[in-house]
């Protein structure tokens, strides 16, 4: 019988992250089990062609509505049907929660949670956080907080609903990084935890027009790529001196090293978080030798593939790194949270970050200049840790199987 593995926290497009990471686990988990089912959570109303894109990223999708009146019905009609075995309410919710009861495990793939810095610190925002976690647990199923940056737990709702539902909710936490563990541990949860880099380090990449081009470039000149984010500009002191910083970077590279430079945008959308609209502002800084890869209608390989082609990035989104450092790429990374030192750590490349609230274009410019100096040497050193890395993720892909082998024997024998 196959394994039934529901996803949540996933994204399918507009997101570089959400995309790279839900194919990771795919992957990952389509090594132990031999014929997988995955479904995914998928906010209704989202982008018109999810299906299509289901069906290219392999998974199943089953909708919900995600405001708070709709997630108010659910658990008590999941409690209802752990004991009765029935779903009631309308035929869209009895679907929901048969889906739930119907896996054989669930697997939260969002990549950074109950952080202090995102989100709100309210009541609702935290409720809603792990939400599907203790549906999951009412219905007696497996939970996983899969490759993710958690806390710090400092704000009093952040810190309470972590605490419950990591403790209470979830079965396996596999955690980015060690500070993520300390976080953790010093939050008094005691659920089995491993470290277990982001499942994104899989992912492969894919040829298109885009970067098939910028490889021409690469025989006569170096490619930079940058990615922009609306979390750091959102985040700076001056979220104007963050674009001209970015734009700095971009004409000195080209003045100085005979670049080509490409923005990238990873999170793409119609409203005011838009990465694209940044990417725009700081090409038209800059102006020649500086274009914007329109990754909106990318699938995720194929924005790693042009991640693929840089000779070094600039990077200010955490999937941007991951693409970066497992084709080997040379990153900098500048950041906003620890989950940034936590994966350049896994290279030894810590030195090549600086922090969103202490960086200026001067000093920027002279790191990422001695960077540029030493890519190679960086590039070999992060090309002899990849093997390492992606091992490890298959081993977080084996403590998954664990917990599904162990509730199968558990059913069989009641």
């Amino acid at each position: 019988m196959p394994v039934k593995i529901l996803l949540i926290g996933g994204a399918l497009s507009n997101n570089l992250g959400g995309q790279s990471v839900l194919a990771g686990v795919t992957k990952a988990l389509s090594e132990q089990f031999p014929d997988p089912r995955f479904t995914l959570l998928n906010p209704s109303g989202n982008t018109e062609g999810e299906e299509e894109l289901a069906g290219k990223y392999g998974v199943d999708l089953i909708e919900f509505d995600p405001t708070f009146s709709y997630m108010r019905q659910l658990l008590p009609r999941a409690l209802v049907k752990r004991i009765f075995g029935v779903a009631s309410g309308p035929p869209w919710l009895r679907r929901f929660l048969n889906t739930f009861r119907e896996a054989d495990i669930i697997i939260d793939v969002w990549g950074i949670a109950f952080a202090d810095s995102l989100g709100s610190n309210s009541f609702a925002c935290r409720l809603r956080e792990g939400f599907f976690f203790a549906i999951g647990k009412v219905l007696g199923k497996p939970v996983v907080k899969s490759t993710a940056d958690l806390g710090p737990f400092e704000q009093k709702w952040n810190r309470l609903f972590a605490k419950f539902y990591l403790q209470h909710c979830v079965d396996l936490i596999l955690a980015r990084d060690d500070e993520t563990q300390r976080c953790v541990a010093e939050l008094g949860v005691r659920t089995k935890m491993l470290t277990c880099p982001d499942s994104a380090f899989l992912l492969e990449p894919c040829q298109t027009e885009v970067s098939e081009r910028l490889a021409g470039y690469r025989r006569n000149h170096p490619v930079i790529g940058i990615s922009v984010s609306f979390q750091l500009h959102n985040r700076a002191h001056d979220p104007a001196g963050y674009i001209r910083m970015m734009s700095d970077v971009a004409r000195h590279v080209i003045s100085v090293h005979n670049a080509h430079v490409v923005v990238i945008p990873n999170d793409v959308s119609d409203g005011p978080n838009d990465d694209e609209r940044l990417a725009d502002e700081v090409c038209g800084q800059v102006g020649e030798h500086c274009e914007v890869v329109r990754t909106g209608s990318f699938l995720a390989g194929e924005t790693k593939g042009v991640i693929g082609e840089c000779d070094a990035i600039l990077a200010a989104r955490y999937h941007s790194v991951v693409a970066a450092l497992s084709q080997g790429v040379p990153t900098f990374a500048i950041a906003w949270h620890h989950k940034y030192k936590g994966i350049l750590s896994l290279f030894g490349q810590e030195r090549w970050m600086s922090d969103i609230g202490e960086v200026n274009s001067s000093d920027l410019i002279r790191l990422f200049d001695e960077m540029l100096q030493q890519r190679e040497h960086i590039r070999e050193t992060i090309l002899s840790g990849l093997p390492d890395v992606k091992a490890r993720v298959y081993a977080g892909a084996r403590e998954v199987r664990k917990l599904v082998t162990k509730k199968r024997c558990r059913e069989e024998n009641e």
